[in-house]
């Protein structure tokens, strides 16, 4: 009987705890970084397929908006507690930052020297994106129904 209590009281202690885990809303910061990196993204993307589409202009235009966006997810980021900052979430972000940029800067005069390399990196920006929505709630990473991709003019 005693056995049959202990083991009632810690499957509900594990209950609690899953749902408090699961009911507990991670830092807004991190989800607000989350949405930055993934219009990063989506705007390196499409800025890739117009350089490769021969359309230089427009490849800068938007490389440089993704930067922009980018870098302000960085800063976000950084901002988090370091306690925030070990875990896996805040590290994929911070991975699929630095590659989504390194991708955008590729089409970028200033890194000429990196031309052509843009496609490799943002798969690469994929794989930790992929790492940290599996580490993040899916809210984090829904877009605001106003933001759109440029399409091509």
């Amino acid at each position: 009987m005693a056995r049959r209590r202990s083991l009632l009281l810690a499957g509900i202690a594990g209950f609690v705890a899953a749902a408090c885990t699961l009911l507990s809303p991670p830092d807004p910061r991190l989800c607000s970084a989350a949405q930055n990196v993934s219009q990063a993204m989506a705007l390196a993307d499409t800025a890739i397929a117009a350089d490769e589409q021969g359309d230089l202009a427009r490849a800068q235009g938007l490389a440089t908006q993704s930067r922009t966006l980018g870098e302000l997810a960085h800063a976000t980021l950084q901002q988090m507690p370091d306690a925030e900052q070990a875990k896996p979430g805040w590290q994929a972000l911070l991975g699929a930052y630095a590659h989504v940029g390194q991708a955008a800067n590729s089409l970028l005069p200033a890194y000429s020297g990196s031309h052509g390399t843009g496609r490799e990196q943002y798969e690469i920006a994929s794989r930790f994106m992929a790492d940290a929505r599996a580490a993040l709630p899916a809210m984090c990473f829904e877009l605001p129904a106003d933001i759109e991709t440029p399409g091509p003019t």
